[in-house]
């Protein structure tokens, strides 16, 4: 069974907790309990660009739209209707769905393809993170576009991306050149 991030590092800050400062796992719980907060989606996500534009682009072309993070489930559609683009997806997975391995392990990857009845030589990887590119690599999509503005460097995501672009708002210029 595999746990989401959030449940993950709550845990793995108890067993800090325990091991580093030498508190009783009661004692670290309630702790935790009068301190862990998880992030307000609402209050710390923003757009890199006109989101609803670019779904709504994507769907007039006939794209499906899959989401695969490894936030938790709660917060990542918090995250989408904030963004106002949760309507326009077709598939979300999430870390805390507990029946894949996490990225950069393919598996999410292709039961998504799956689910959506989709080649995964058709699909296109949009990412900002090494282990994005690595899944797509894994799952032998048939792209994985790193996005340099985000989490890692063009640099970084070249090791295993097909295609860097530095900003979310060359996406659909990018992708207009494979349809």
């Amino acid at each position: 069974e595999y746990m989401g991030v959030k449940k993950r590092l709550r845990e793995m800050t108890s067993e800090m907790l325990q091991s580093l400062v030498g508190l009783s796992p009661v004692v670290a719980e309630n702790v935790l309990k009068r301190c862990w907060a998880p992030p307000d989606p609402e209050t710390t996500s923003f757009p890199m660009t006109d989101l609803p534009k670019l779904f709504s682009w994507l769907k007039q072309s006939e794209i499906k739209i899959g989401v695969n993070t490894t936030d938790d489930r709660e917060p990542t559609i918090k995250t989408l209707k904030h963004l106002k683009v949760y309507n326009f997806v077709d598939s979300i997975f999430c870390g805390d769905d507990a029946t894949h391995p996490p990225k950069p392990a393919p598996d999410s990857c292709l039961h998504m393809c799956k689910t959506l009845n989709i080649d995964p030589k058709n699909t296109i990887m949009i990412g900002d993170t090494l282990k994005d590119m690595l899944m797509g690599k894994r799952a032998n999509l048939g792209l994985s576009i790193g996005v340099s503005e985000g989490c890692c460097s063009a640099q970084e995501l070249l090791q295993e991306a097909d295609f860097v672009i530095s900003s979310i708002d060359s996406l659909q210029k990018t992708i207009s050149l494979f349809l």
